[in-house]
């Protein structure tokens, strides 16, 4: 089995290596370990946007977070990110 992609960029790099062996799927000279068939590719790119659209989700919390927190002020233990305060 290959590494596994850790991230966006290993992810994005990813989706263009299937879209070229898409692509050598119409070349009767191409190599069959360079090939892959729709349906894989499909399967690919559908895991590729939960991947993606997890990190978008992930990207909204922390500018969230950031909106309601003081920077300036050290963060305690005590602390929760999950009851911030309410805007004034």
């Amino acid at each position: 089995m290959t590494k596994s992609k850790t991230s966006l960029a290993e992810l994005r790099s990813h989706m263009f290596d299937v879209i070229e062996r898409l692509k050598a799927s119409n070349d009767p000279d191409a190599d069959p370990k360079d090939i892959i068939d729709i349906d894989t590719a499909k399967a690919i790119s559908e895991a590729g946007k939960v991947i993606i659209d997890a990190a978008k989700v992930e990207v909204d919390a922390m500018r969230i977070v950031a909106d309601h927190i003081d920077i300036t002020k050290p963060f305690k233990d005590s602390d929760s990110l999950l009851s911030l305060p309410e805007n004034s």
